[in-house]
Protein backbone atom coordinates (compact mmCIF):
# COMPACT_ATOMS: atom_id res chain seq x y z
CA UNK A 1 0.00 0.00 0.00
CA UNK A 2 0.92 3.73 -0.42
CA UNK A 3 1.79 6.14 2.25
CA UNK A 4 -2.35 6.41 2.86
CA UNK A 5 -2.40 4.14 4.80
CA UNK A 6 0.18 4.97 7.19
CA UNK A 7 -1.50 8.66 7.11
CA UNK A 8 -5.16 7.63 8.02
CA UNK A 9 -3.89 4.73 10.54
CA UNK A 10 -5.84 4.37 13.83
CA UNK A 11 -4.79 6.62 16.64
CA UNK A 12 -3.11 9.61 14.45
CA UNK A 13 -4.07 12.89 14.19
CA UNK A 14 -5.83 13.31 11.14
CA UNK A 15 -7.29 16.56 9.62
CA UNK A 16 -11.23 16.56 9.57
CA UNK A 17 -11.85 17.01 5.76
CA UNK A 18 -9.52 14.16 4.72
CA UNK A 19 -11.71 11.66 6.14
CA UNK A 20 -14.71 12.71 4.06
CA UNK A 21 -13.35 11.48 0.80
CA UNK A 22 -10.00 8.91 0.57
CA UNK A 23 -7.65 7.95 -2.28
CA UNK A 24 -5.91 4.59 -1.91
CA UNK A 25 -3.29 3.37 -4.52
CA UNK A 26 -2.23 -0.56 -4.41
CA UNK A 27 0.88 -1.30 -5.05
CA UNK A 28 1.47 -0.66 -8.68
CA UNK A 29 0.37 2.87 -7.91
CA UNK A 30 -3.21 2.28 -9.49
CA UNK A 31 -6.04 4.59 -8.29
CA UNK A 32 -8.15 2.42 -6.40
CA UNK A 33 -11.59 3.81 -6.24
CA UNK A 34 -12.82 6.29 -3.60
CA UNK A 35 -14.39 5.12 -0.19
CA UNK A 36 -17.26 7.46 0.53
CA UNK A 37 -17.14 8.11 4.01
CA UNK A 38 -19.97 5.50 5.80
CA UNK A 39 -19.33 2.83 3.03
CA UNK A 40 -19.12 -0.94 4.05
CA UNK A 41 -17.95 -2.33 0.67
CA UNK A 42 -14.76 -2.26 -0.77
CA UNK A 43 -14.53 -1.57 -4.33
CA UNK A 44 -12.38 -3.53 -6.51
CA UNK A 45 -9.84 -3.42 -4.16
CA UNK A 46 -8.39 -6.76 -4.80
CA UNK A 47 -8.31 -6.67 -8.60
CA UNK A 48 -4.85 -7.96 -10.02
CA UNK A 49 -4.03 -9.88 -6.74
CA UNK A 50 -3.90 -12.95 -5.90
CA UNK A 51 -6.34 -15.13 -3.05
CA UNK A 52 -3.66 -14.22 0.05
CA UNK A 53 -3.04 -10.91 -1.25
CA UNK A 54 -6.76 -9.80 -1.76
CA UNK A 55 -7.46 -11.00 1.36
CA UNK A 56 -4.62 -8.77 2.95
CA UNK A 57 -5.57 -5.69 0.85
CA UNK A 58 -9.71 -6.13 1.47
CA UNK A 59 -8.33 -6.62 4.95
CA UNK A 60 -6.64 -2.96 5.34
CA UNK A 61 -9.02 -1.15 3.20
CA UNK A 62 -11.67 -2.15 5.65
CA UNK A 63 -9.74 -1.33 8.74
CA UNK A 64 -8.76 2.08 6.74
CA UNK A 65 -12.78 2.47 5.59
CA UNK A 66 -12.71 2.20 9.77
CA UNK A 67 -10.49 4.86 10.67
CA UNK A 68 -12.02 7.08 8.19
CA UNK A 69 -16.01 6.32 9.77
CA UNK A 70 -14.05 6.97 13.27
CA UNK A 71 -12.57 10.35 12.25
CA UNK A 72 -16.07 11.25 10.47
CA UNK A 73 -17.87 10.50 13.38
CA UNK A 74 -15.72 12.51 16.00
CA UNK A 75 -15.34 15.57 13.14
CA UNK A 76 -19.74 15.54 13.33
CA UNK A 77 -19.01 15.23 16.35
CA UNK A 78 -16.73 18.76 17.04
CA UNK A 79 -19.20 20.36 14.66
CA UNK A 80 -22.23 19.99 16.77
CA UNK A 81 -20.22 20.63 20.02
CA UNK A 82 -19.34 23.78 18.07
CA UNK A 83 -23.07 24.79 17.29
CA UNK A 84 -24.11 23.96 20.63
CA UNK A 85 -21.29 26.12 22.30
CA UNK A 86 -20.04 23.01 23.87
CA UNK A 87 -16.28 22.97 21.84
CA UNK A 88 -13.48 25.53 23.05
CA UNK A 89 -9.66 25.37 23.05
CA UNK A 90 -7.18 26.48 25.49
CA UNK A 91 -3.38 26.95 24.81
CA UNK A 92 -0.49 25.02 26.74
CA UNK A 93 2.65 26.75 27.07
CA UNK A 94 4.36 24.99 29.59
CA UNK A 95 5.42 20.80 28.71
CA UNK A 96 3.19 19.92 31.32
CA UNK A 97 -0.42 20.23 30.77
CA UNK A 98 -1.44 20.36 34.11
CA UNK A 99 -4.38 17.56 33.72
CA UNK A 100 -4.80 13.71 33.37
CA UNK A 101 -6.55 11.74 31.00
CA UNK A 102 -8.46 8.36 30.36
CA UNK A 103 -9.36 6.18 27.78
CA UNK A 104 -13.24 6.42 27.38
CA UNK A 105 -15.52 5.26 25.50
CA UNK A 106 -18.39 7.65 23.80
CA UNK A 107 -21.29 6.71 23.17
CA UNK A 108 -23.69 8.13 20.71
CA UNK A 109 -26.97 9.77 22.74
CA UNK A 110 -28.52 8.96 19.46
CA UNK A 111 -28.05 5.05 19.33
CA UNK A 112 -29.10 2.38 21.58
CA UNK A 113 -26.78 0.99 23.95
CA UNK A 114 -26.72 -2.46 22.00
CA UNK A 115 -26.30 -0.62 18.65
CA UNK A 116 -23.01 -0.68 16.75
CA UNK A 117 -23.81 2.81 16.14
CA UNK A 118 -23.59 3.57 20.06
CA UNK A 119 -19.89 2.79 19.79
CA UNK A 120 -17.92 5.12 17.77
CA UNK A 121 -14.90 5.82 19.21
CA UNK A 122 -12.46 6.07 22.22
CA UNK A 123 -12.20 9.27 23.90
CA UNK A 124 -9.46 11.01 25.76
CA UNK A 125 -11.45 11.59 28.87
CA UNK A 126 -9.96 14.47 31.39
CA UNK A 127 -9.83 12.87 34.46
CA UNK A 128 -7.98 15.08 36.92
CA UNK A 129 -6.68 18.76 37.08
CA UNK A 130 -4.00 19.83 38.97
CA UNK A 131 -2.67 23.08 37.65
CA UNK A 132 -4.05 26.04 39.38
CA UNK A 133 -4.31 28.06 36.67
CA UNK A 134 -6.64 25.45 35.20
CA UNK A 135 -9.36 26.19 37.84
CA UNK A 136 -10.06 29.26 36.44
CA UNK A 137 -10.38 28.64 33.03
CA UNK A 138 -13.18 26.55 31.13
CA UNK A 139 -12.05 22.83 31.26
CA UNK A 140 -13.62 20.52 33.46
CA UNK A 141 -13.01 16.62 34.60
CA UNK A 142 -14.81 14.64 32.04
CA UNK A 143 -14.31 16.82 29.10
CA UNK A 144 -13.20 15.62 26.34
CA UNK A 145 -9.88 16.43 24.40
CA UNK A 146 -11.06 16.23 20.42
CA UNK A 147 -8.54 17.96 18.43
CA UNK A 148 -4.61 18.79 18.74
CA UNK A 149 -3.46 21.71 16.95
CA UNK A 150 -6.66 22.31 14.76
CA UNK A 151 -6.48 18.26 13.69
CA UNK A 152 -9.10 15.53 15.19
CA UNK A 153 -8.26 13.31 17.69
CA UNK A 154 -9.90 9.59 17.64
CA UNK A 155 -9.32 6.17 18.55
CA UNK A 156 -11.11 3.41 16.39
CA UNK A 157 -13.72 1.55 18.42
CA UNK A 158 -15.40 -1.24 16.68
CA UNK A 159 -14.50 -5.36 16.20
CA UNK A 160 -12.27 -5.33 14.06
CA UNK A 161 -9.91 -2.81 16.53
CA UNK A 162 -9.35 -4.93 20.08
CA UNK A 163 -8.15 -3.38 23.73
CA UNK A 164 -4.59 -3.84 22.64
CA UNK A 165 -4.79 -1.15 19.63
CA UNK A 166 -7.03 0.86 21.06
CA UNK A 167 -4.33 1.38 24.34
CA UNK A 168 -1.78 1.55 21.94
CA UNK A 169 -3.45 4.40 19.86
CA UNK A 170 -4.12 5.91 23.40
CA UNK A 171 -0.15 6.20 23.97
CA UNK A 172 0.65 7.11 20.92
CA UNK A 173 -1.89 10.23 20.87
CA UNK A 174 -0.18 11.11 24.28
CA UNK A 175 3.26 11.32 23.13
CA UNK A 176 1.60 13.44 20.14
CA UNK A 177 0.34 15.87 22.74
CA UNK A 178 3.49 15.75 25.22
CA UNK A 179 6.27 16.55 22.00
CA UNK A 180 3.74 19.16 20.05
CA UNK A 181 5.81 22.05 20.13
CA UNK A 182 4.72 24.85 22.90
CA UNK A 183 2.78 26.61 22.97
CA UNK A 184 0.22 23.76 21.18
CA UNK A 185 -3.74 24.29 21.29
CA UNK A 186 -6.04 21.57 22.55
CA UNK A 187 -9.87 21.28 21.44
CA UNK A 188 -12.00 20.18 24.13
CA UNK A 189 -15.89 19.29 23.91
CA UNK A 190 -17.42 19.52 27.04
CA UNK A 191 -18.67 16.37 28.68
CA UNK A 192 -21.31 14.81 30.77
CA UNK A 193 -21.42 15.36 34.47
CA UNK A 194 -18.25 17.93 34.13
CA UNK A 195 -20.15 19.88 36.88
CA UNK A 196 -20.21 17.25 39.50
CA UNK A 197 -17.19 15.97 38.35
CA UNK A 198 -15.69 19.85 38.81
CA UNK A 199 -17.51 19.37 42.22
CA UNK A 200 -15.44 16.12 43.38
CA UNK A 201 -12.14 17.77 41.77
CA UNK A 202 -12.65 20.74 44.30
CA UNK A 203 -13.61 18.36 47.46
CA UNK A 204 -10.59 16.46 46.95
CA UNK A 205 -7.81 19.68 46.32
CA UNK A 206 -9.74 20.48 49.91
CA UNK A 207 -9.03 17.24 51.49
CA UNK A 208 -5.67 17.27 50.67
CA UNK A 209 -4.54 20.46 51.61
CA UNK A 210 -6.43 19.97 54.82
CA UNK A 211 -4.28 16.68 54.69
CA UNK A 212 -1.02 18.87 53.96
CA UNK A 213 -1.71 21.44 56.86
CA UNK A 214 -2.53 18.35 59.44
CA UNK A 215 1.05 16.74 58.62
CA UNK A 216 2.78 20.06 58.81
CA UNK A 217 1.31 20.79 62.13
CA UNK A 218 2.22 17.31 63.00
CA UNK A 219 5.86 17.67 61.76
CA UNK A 220 5.74 21.28 63.40
CA UNK A 221 4.31 19.44 66.44
CA UNK A 222 7.18 16.77 66.54
CA UNK A 223 10.05 19.50 65.73
CA UNK A 224 8.85 21.88 68.86
CA UNK A 225 8.81 18.18 71.39
CA UNK A 226 11.81 17.70 69.55
CA UNK A 227 13.52 20.75 70.64
CA UNK A 228 12.28 21.33 74.02
CA UNK A 229 13.55 17.07 74.71
CA UNK A 230 16.96 18.66 73.41
CA UNK A 231 16.70 21.92 75.75
CA UNK A 232 15.75 19.70 78.75
CA UNK A 233 18.53 17.36 78.54
CA UNK A 234 21.22 20.32 78.00
CA UNK A 235 19.85 22.06 80.75
CA UNK A 236 20.43 18.67 83.04
CA UNK A 237 23.63 18.10 81.31
CA UNK A 238 24.66 21.63 82.58
CA UNK A 239 22.95 21.22 86.05
CA UNK A 240 25.12 18.07 86.46
CA UNK A 241 28.39 19.95 85.30
CA UNK A 242 27.60 22.57 88.15
CA UNK A 243 27.19 19.76 90.43
CA UNK A 244 30.54 18.38 89.67
CA UNK A 245 32.44 21.68 89.56
CA UNK A 246 31.35 22.75 93.13
CA UNK A 247 32.29 19.11 94.11
CA UNK A 248 35.60 19.76 93.15
CA UNK A 249 35.51 23.03 95.06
Amino acid sequence: MSSSWDKISAGRVLDMAEAKHLQVHDDAGNLVPAMRRGSTRVLGAARGLDADAARVHRRRLSSLEESARCYAAVSKHVERAKADGAYYELEFAEPRLGFTVALARHHAASASPRSPRARSWCTLSVEDMSDERLFESRLRPRDEVVTLAGQAVAIRDDDGYDDAQRYAAFGRIKAQIRDAPRPVTLGFVEGAGRDAAFAECLKRRELAAEDKARARAATAAAGAALRTAADDALRDCEDMARAADAADA
